[in-house]
């Protein structure tokens, strides 16, 4: 009895020994040198660098933001992008954190945004509009139906891939909808937020919300220019407060229809995602 007992004691430590070498052992994350060669700057703003950069091994281009602290808030946009699981949606492969950043591995978009598209000069057909419009809503309504808003849809974050498909990137103002409650705070580009978010403790429905900033992207497609636009903030909010933008003269009908019904300045009132695939300018397509 006695040396079962022993043998007992002596096995659970050869196996306590063992997976603590295992656990010294263990290779720790590799780093991002090591996986990939960064190459130019994409772009930069205020809260990362965005860069070029090939997969070593596969030799694929990717996008790498590198956020410089790896706090809960890029977390949460790495979380939430990563749950709408859509085709119009720029994916994330990876997420590599050293010290104190976190390097967001990203789907790369070799045409740059729909900014630097109408920049550029190009002006577009309604009918090259509605292709674009019809990727952007596809994607957002994705968004909602995993609950989450996006808060911050404007040209610079609607992106395109190689083949010129337009897909939603930057999710960083993004938030969780529970249904039966409202989301509160301004965010977003003043040029594209929907009335109901300058109101004074704004409380919002997040899908109206994006609507809105939809109908902002889709005048800038059919116009080349902003439906909402002044020289300084208040001004800008009374605009937007009172829906208050030039009818297009160049498009059609049924496009500015669609416009209208996407700057309702009720958002129980605005016309929705669904609303929005059933209009004439759509369908008749």
């Amino acid at each position: 009895m006695g040396k079962v007992v022993t043998d007992s004691v002596a096995l659970t430590m050869t196996c306590l020994i063992t997976e603590k070498m295992a656990i010294v052992e263990a290779p720790s994350q590799p780093s991002l040198e090591s996986m990939y060669m960064l190459g130019q700057v994409l772009d930069q703003g205020e809260f990362g660098v965005v860069r070029l950069a090939t997969h070593i091994e596969s030799g694929n281009l990717v996008a790498i933001k590198t956020v410089k602290c790896a706090d809960d808030l890029s977390m949460e946009e790495v979380r939430l992008q990563r749950m709408v699981d859509h085709e119009g949606v720029v994916k994330i492969f990876d997420v590599i954190k050293e010290d104190c950043c976190a390097h967001i591995v990203m789907e790369y978009m070799a045409k740059g945004s729909l900014l630097d598209l109408l920049v550029s000069g190009v002006r577009l057909t309604e009918a090259q509009a509605r292709k674009y419009f019809l990727q952007v809503i596809a994607a957002v309504k994705a968004c909602h139906a995993a609950n989450i808003a996006h808060r911050d849809l404007k040209l610079e974050n609607i992106l395109l891939d190689a083949h010129g498909n337009a897909k939603l990137g930057d999710f960083g103002l993004a938030a969780k909808m529970v249904p039966g409650h409202q989301l509160s705070g301004c965010c977003g580009s003043p040029n594209y937020a929907a009335p109901e978010l300058w109101r004074k403790g704004a409380q919002y429905h997040g899908q109206p919300a994006d609507v809105w900033s939809c109908g902002v992207v889709l005048y800038a497609l059919l116009t080349g220019q902003m439906a909402y636009d002044a020289d300084d903030i208040p001004s800008l909010v009374r605009n937007v407060i009172n829906a208050d933008y030039k009818v297009p003269s160049r498009t059609s009908p049924e496009a500015n229809d669609l416009l209208a019904k996407m700057f309702v300045v009720d958002p129980a009132c605005r016309i929705t995602n669904d609303e929005i695939c059933q209009h004439s300018w759509i369908s008749s397509a």
